[in-house]
């Protein structure tokens, strides 16, 4: 009994201590301030994998020579997203604005 008792308490606090980690990338390797920003905010990793949703979603939509481009304007977004540092609201910013235009992209194709 007392075995699954120090199990559950285990199983509990490990539960209660997790951070956010529903973003696109292992946070596990989260070096960049704005990265680790991210998988410390539950809101910001929301934002993360729904911007994620939207740019994979392209990427299976769009022909060739136009992913190209969305891929290219991603890195460009990725650097000044990371430019952000730990600044949640430039971080929501960039992520609202980035969501926006892939959300453009996908209603035009």
């Amino acid at each position: 009994m007392k075995k699954i008792i120090a199990i559950s308490f285990t199983f509990a606090l490990l539960l209660g201590t997790s951070n956010a980690n529903a973003t696109s990338f292992n946070c596990r390797y989260a070096k960049l301030a704005a990265e680790v920003a991210i998988c410390q905010d539950n809101r910001l990793s929301r934002l993360d994998e729904r911007m994620a949703s939207k740019y994979f979603r392209l990427k299976n939509r769009l022909p060739r020579h136009l992913w190209r481009q969305v891929r290219y304007t991603q890195k460009r977004w990725l650097r000044s997203r990371n430019r952000c540092g730990y600044n949640f609201r430039c971080l929501e910013n960039s992520y609202y604005s980035r969501i926006q235009s892939l959300n453009s992209w996908l209603n035009s194709y």
